[in-house]
């Protein structure tokens, strides 16, 4: 693999890289990623346009097979500059859905129909209600704040873990390992070989769950903490296969240190009546204190 020099980064972005390339090379029930950040900033957008971009270059993908980053309506937008700002304008063209009903069908065919056309940027909505039309070229998912999909009751988890695509990165900011459930929920979405039932040692979230709790109870027993140990054991071996997690630790270095500056600013006039009037009329009650909250609201 030779990446862009446009999108080679840190040499712990590179690593990270190194990583989903390994995952994504695995086979097409084997390629699952987890990329859960405990903050926003440290580089998961540009590690996975850097896996999509080698991914397509190199030709991993199936003949028809192409790409669709899924997210938030609001940040469909974002992606497109994402795309422009790290491969340019000639290198990949994204279809992104953000308009009208008509448009979009239009946009979706014109996807499915055009072989230059291989990245598709597309809400968890949008993709919820045409996912017919992309599942059967979908050969790479990538799904953004993909701490969505952590409740396997939803509509939106249910559709998208339908869908035939078995390799499937998730991004989140948000710490999943926090809750046992969730991570259990995400881990099966892009593992599911990992978490199904017929897997070995697999156990329910919910009963996996609370061994792990009562195993650090003060008075918990032998057994039970045991099992904890043992439960513990067992997802940890299931998620090193497919955790990469990344912490402001591995960037405080390249940061400059913050600065904080306080800046004590005079009240207006119309701030100053108005607390006036708050401060008069405390001993009327709750009413008066309203009325000279709203006459201080009309003058300012």
């Amino acid at each position: 693999m030779t990446p862009s020099p446009r999108i080679v980064g840190a040499s712990w972005q590179t690593r990270a890289l190194g990583t989903v390339w390994s995952s994504c090379q695995k086979g097409a029930h084997a390629a699952g990623l987890l990329s859960c950040d405990s903050r926003m900033g440290l580089g998961k957008s540009l590690q996975a346009l850097a896996l999509l971009w080698a991914v397509l270059s190199n030709n991993l993908l199936r003949k028809a097979g192409s790409a669709i980053i899924v997210c938030p309506s609001s940040l469909c937008g974002n992606w497109r500059a994402e795309v422009k700002k790290w491969l340019g304008d000639k290198r990949l063209k994204p279809t992104v859905i953000e308009s009208g009903k008509e448009k979009i069908l239009s946009q979706i065919r014109e996807f499915r129909d055009f072989a230059s056309r291989r990245l598709l940027v597309i809400s968890y909505d949008q993709l919820r209600r045409h996912v017919q039309l992309v599942d059967d070229v979908c050969d790479l998912l990538i799904c953004d704040e993909g701490h969505r999909l952590r409740s396997q009751g939803t509509a939106t988890s249910k559709t998208l873990g339908q869908m035939r695509c078995r390799r499937r990165i998730l991004l989140s900011g948000t710490p999943l390992q926090n809750d046992l459930e969730e991570l259990f929920h995400c881990g099966r979405f892009v593992r599911p070989d990992l978490f199904a039932p017929q897997s070995p040692g697999y156990m329910a979230p919910k009963a996996a769950a609370w061994a792990v709790q009562c195993a650090r109870e003060p008075l918990a027993t032998p057994e039970e903490k045991a099992l904890g140990q043992q439960v513990t054991r067992e997802l940890e071996q299931k998620t090193l296969q497919f955790l990469l997690r990344r912490t402001m630790e591995m960037v405080n270095f390249n940061l400059p240190p913050r600065v904080e500056i306080v800046l004590r600013l005079r009240l207006a006039p119309v701030q100053v009546a108005a607390y006036q009037a708050l401060l008069n009329d405390l001993h009327c009650g709750p009413h008066s204190m309203a009325k000279a909250l709203k006459c201080g609201c009309q003058g300012w």
